[in-house]
Parts: C-alpha cells; structure tokens; sequence
C-alpha cells in the first residue's frame, strides 16, 4: 500500500512550536520543504517534512536521528548545514532544518540543455568531490548524488559555492512501498552504481564516487551516459540492467556521436576507472578522482607545441572497450613513436591478475628489447598488493631493467603519496624512481630527464 502524503502545511503555521511557516519552496515523495522563520532566532531556515510513515518504530526514529546529526556535525562549504532534526510529537512527520540556500540546483540548470562550460564543470566537480570526501570520513554515504541534490548558491564577493544536499539521513529507514526495501530502491537510476541496482548489502562510499563521474560525463557532454539507453527502454527496471552489464559504448565516442563533444583524451581511461564495476577498482576518494580529471583536461588544453609527445596509443582502437579495461585491472600500451610503455593498474588482485599483467607486459616489450625505452606507470589507484602479486609487479621491473629501460616515472595522486611511497622504497630497499602527481611532469621527465 503506497503511503499517504502528510497534508501541507499552511503559510504562517508554527511547526514544532518554533517554526513558522513562510511558504512551500518544493514537495515530492520524500515529503516537503518550506521555507520558515525561526522564531528563536529571527533567522530563515529550511524545513523538510517527511513522510510520517518512514519512521514508525522507535529503533527508526532514534536511527533517523543518529544519522541525521552525525551529518550535522560534518563542517564542510560544500554540505548543507543541518540545525535541528527530530519528529514532532503533534504532527508525527520527521522533519529536518536546514539552512536556507539562495540560488538553483544543478537539474534545472541542466534541462535548460545548455551545456555547462569545462572550467565551471570542473569547478562544481572539485567542490562536489571535496563534499563527498568529508561525508565518506564521517562515515556517511549519500547514495542519491544526481543533479537535483546539487545546488549552485553564491558566496559574498560572487564566487560560486556548491552545496550538496539529500545525503543519506533517511536510508536507514522503513520501507516507502509496503513490502519493498527501502535499500532496493534509493537512488535515482542514471546515476546508480552496480551494486545499487543490484540491491547489494555492500554499498559504501564507492557508489557516491560513481555517481560523481556519470555527473562528470553529464556535465562535460550535456546529457547522462546513459540518456540513450533510457530513451530506447522507457524502463528504469531495463536501464538498471544496462547499468548492471556495464557501457557498451566509450564515453568519448558517445559524446562526439550524440552531442559532437570531444571530450579529454584519456577520458575514456578515466570513466572506465571512476565507474568499474569493481568497487575496489575505482579511484580511493572523490578527490583523487576529480584531480586525475584535471590532469586530462589541462594536458588536452595545452598548445601542440608545449605537449610532450603521448604514451598514449593514436589509434583508438588500441584501446580495449571501457568495460574490457575496468575487468581487467590493468592497461598497457605502447607508443613506438617514444618508446614510452604506459601502464595503468589500479585495484585488488589475485594470482592470475599478476600472472596475466607479467605476461602481457612481456609480450608487448619485445620488440623495444634491444632499444632504449621509457615506463610511464600510473599506480595512483593502486593499493599494496600480496606478496605473491607484489612478486610478479617486480618481476616486469627486473626484466626492463635488463633490456634498455634508461627511466621509469610513477604517477601517484598526490605529493604527499608520493613522498610516503618514495620513503617505503628506501625502507623495503627497492629501486629508487621518480614520481609524479601529472603525467605530463612524467612525460617531460621520461625524454628529457629535466
């Protein structure tokens, strides 16, 4: 049986006998929002009513409120500042207050179907995934990142301020639909991960950090990834399928077929990884995800003249399918124009990962043996492995050493990895090389040794 929405309340109400209502700002299944006066303090806030029916149990009610404040105590430019939380005892509705934020939420922004420009979409992205860091530390999921819980407001001297909002106070609670389990349904399809519609137990902060490259292709092209796939099936029940399989199609081919977008060259890399099937796959943290990005877009930006010469393969059909590349946990490609072997790892593996990436490295460095040549490898999404995989990562190292490597780069994602892994490889006695946080750094560093 589908729950009855509580009757809106009236203008000039007094909620929870502090808050008096000015006027209903939205209203939806969740509930409503108002916009209200704080009588206490002489300051406007907004109030969201729920559904009184999400809470019906003590255990919910003190649930909904744990989590609820522990976001509360999150101090970030870039979350929703919640004040009050709690459920009225005259009403029954759960309700939370929040500051009252002047400006619009990135959905109506989108549907105007004006893309965003890349230095205002980069913008949003950095201030999102600074958000999303602050949340996943405290321990919380959003589990809902999509346009309309994003909002765009503007701080004193004009400069735009993204807050984020929805994250996560209600995804303890009981059902909304008699019989169905709150944890199946939450989140909005287009930008869900795997494991969300598969309704899997393991949803942690992961999922947050795939919805923030779907908002990244979205922002950057002008429509989701998956806007086709929800056209032809008319279905969000079909499209989680979709969204299940994995992409068919490389984002970049996609945006230059639908919306004539180049977008970075790499990005097809980078969507593979912040969107892999495997949780373990995908970037560690929001943050490191949006800098990888960075680095696409200044690299792609800079003049012919000033661009090192890539590691990249100029064929894109070189490049495996984005699904291929985010199963197999490793990518290597050779430039013979540079005798630069790019390899790119990233997640957990087992045995046969190792023994895979061995022999694949091997074969596709025999025929620089004999030359001198160059690795460009990217492990800034690589964790510590096993000994008996460490052993294989190693074994590709001692062979090019023995066959004309003259340099090996290491891009990390950040200076201060960089230094951590610099004093391990003193400490473990491994060979020194240098790292660096861009691969054009790397690059330079590789032919030029400057």
């Amino acid at each position: 049986m589908l729950l009855q929405r509580p009757a809106l309340l009236a203008a000039d109400a007094l909620f929870h006998g502090r808050y008096r209502v000015i006027r209903l700002i939205k209203s939806g299944g969740m509930g409503a929002v108002y916009e209200v006066v704080d009588e206490k303090t002489s300051s406007r806030r907004a109030l969201k009513v729920m559904l009184p029916n999400l809470v019906t149990s003590e255990q919910g009610r003190k649930r909904f409120e744990l989590e609820a404040r522990a976001t509360g105590a999150i101090e970030s430019d870039h979350i929703v500042r919640i004040l009050d939380v709690g459920v009225d005892a005259g009403t029954e509705l759960p309700f939370l207050v929040m500051e009252l934020l002047r400006g619009r939420d990135l959905g109506a922004i989108l549907d105007q179907g004006v893309r965003m420009a890349v230095e205002d979409a980069l913008r949003y992205l950095g201030q999102i995934a600074l958000a999303l860091d602050k949340l996943h530390a405290a321990g919380v999921v959003h589990r809902d990142l999509k346009p309309e819980n994003i909002f765009l407001s503007w701080r004193d001297d004009g400069a735009p301020c993204i807050k984020v909002l929805d994250f996560g106070v209600v995804k303890t609670v009981e059902p909304v639909v008699t019989g169905i389990s709150t944890r199946g349904i939450l989140g909005t399809p287009l930008y869900m991960a795997p494991e969300q519609v598969e309704a899997s137990r393991d949803v942690g902060p992961a999922a947050d950090i795939y919805a923030l490259g779907q908002l990244a292709y979205e922002f950057l092209v002008g429509e989701p990834y998956w806007a086709e796939e929800l056209e032809r099936d008319g279905s969000p029940i079909l499209l989680a399928a979709d969204i299940s399989d994995g992409p068919r199609e490389s984002p970049e081919s996609r945006a230059r077929r639908r919306k004539r977008v180049e977008l970075p060259l790499g990005f097809d890399l980078w969507f593979a990884t912040v969107t892999a099937k495997s949780v373990d796959a995908r970037f560690p943290r929001a943050t490191a995800a949006i800098a990888a990005l960075l680095d696409l877009v200044r690299e792609s930006a800079r003049p012919p003249e000033e661009q090192v010469p890539s590691a990249k393969p100029k064929s894109s059909a070189a490049v495996p399918p984005a699904r291929e590349v985010a199963k197999k946990g490793f990518l290597v490609t050779v430039d013979g124009a540079t005798n630069v072997v790019r390899v790119d790892v990233w997640g957990f593996w087992d045995v046969g990962d190792g023994k895979a990436y061995w022999e694949e490295f091997e074969r596709k460095t025999r025929p620089l043996l004999g030359k001198p040549w160059y690795v460009l490898a990217n492990i800034s999404n690589f964790p510590p492995q096993k000994p008996d995989v460490s052993a294989f990562v190693e074994k590709t190292m001692t062979h090019a050493r023995g066959n004309g490597l003259v340099r090996a780069a290491n891009l990390v994602s950040s200076a201060l990895g960089r230094m951590q892994i610099q004093r391990l490889s003193v400490e473990t006695g491994l060979p020194l090389y240098s790292f660096f946080t861009t691969e054009g750094e790397a690059l330079r560093w590789l032919l030029t040794g400057k």
